[in-house]
C-alpha cells in the first residue's frame, strides 16, 4: 500500500480524470492515460476511483442491514441516467448484491429503483 503522500494527485490529473470520464472513458484506461502521461508521479487506483466517485456525482447507492448485530443483507448501486443499447432502446443499469432470493428483497430492490429515478 502506498504512503498517504505518494497518493496525492495534482490539480491537472483531477482535471484530466474528470474530462476523461465525463468522455465515458472507463476507469482502467483513465489510469492508463494518468500512468504515461505523468510517468513520474504514482497513480493508485483507488485515489481515481475515489475523484470519479466525488467529482462525478449521480450515483445513487443503497445499503440494507438487518439483526442485532446490524449485518449487511443487500447493497445496491446505480446511476438513474439511462443508456442506449445496440436496438436504440434505452435502459436503467443497476447492480445489486443480496444475500437471499426471498419476494421481500426484490421488493427492496423494485423500491430503490423507485427512489433513485424519481418515479
Amino acid at each position: 500500500m502506498a504512503a498517504p503522500q505518494y497518493r496525492c494527485l495534482t490539480f491537472e490529473m483531477r482535471d484530466d480524470i474528470e474530462l476523461l470520464a465525463a468522455s465515458s472513458v472507463h476507469t482502467g484506461a483513465i489510469i492508463n492515460v494518468l500512468t504515461y502521461k505523468y510517468p513520474d508521479q504514482y497513480i493508485h487506483a483507488h485515489s481515481v476511483y475515489n475523484i470519479i466517485q466525488v467529482e462525478m456525482p449521480g450515483w445513487y447507492i443503497d445499503a440494507k442491514f438487518e439483526g442485532s448485530d446490524n449485518h449487511l443483507v443487500g447493497l445496491l448501486w446505480l446511476h438513474p441516467k439511462q443508456i442506449d443499447n445496440n436496438y436504440n432502446r434505452s435502459q436503467l443499469v443497476a447492480t445489486a448484491l443480496i444475500i437471499d432470493e426471498q419476494k421481500i428483497t426484490f421488493e427492496w430492490i423494485l423500491q430503490e429503483l423507485l427512489n433513485a429515478t424519481g418515479c
